[in-house]
């Protein structure tokens, strides 16, 4: 590879990345009213993982991104979430109640699984 291919190829890896910080950034401010650096400064402050699980993976092949968990209403944000957690908050329509209902569900059954 000639000298001049090298820096080329630098120069466009370099705008990639750059180009999709800002793609991103720009996401982020219209649809959350964050910029990039606060979404990275909160989950640097979770410890760079899901606030649900811990996973410290998106939970997606492709996806470089984890959720922004936030009130639909006011826009809140409650922290940065992995896509299962994102999406099973969303199933139970956010009800700290009926995620209750379900977490007792699932404990009432513990006891059958021990028996295989």
């Amino acid at each position: 590879m000639l000298a001049e291919d090298v820096k080329t190829y630098r120069h466009n890896y370099r705008q990639r990345d750059y180009v999709q910080r800002k793609m991103r950034n720009d996401h982020l401010v219209k649809k959350y009213e964050i910029t990039l650096d606060e979404y990275e400064k909160l989950f640097i402050s979770q410890g760079s993982k899901c606030a649900i699980c811990g996973r410290c993976d998106t939970g997606m092949k492709n996806q470089k991104w984890f959720h922004v968990d936030h009130l639909h209403k006011s826009k809140h944000i409650r922290g940065i979430l992995c896509q299962q957690c994102n999406t099973g908050l969303g199933a139970f329509s956010d009800s700290p109640e009926l995620l209750m209902k379900a977490a007792q569900y699932i404990a009432s059954h513990e006891e059958f699984d021990d028996e295989h």
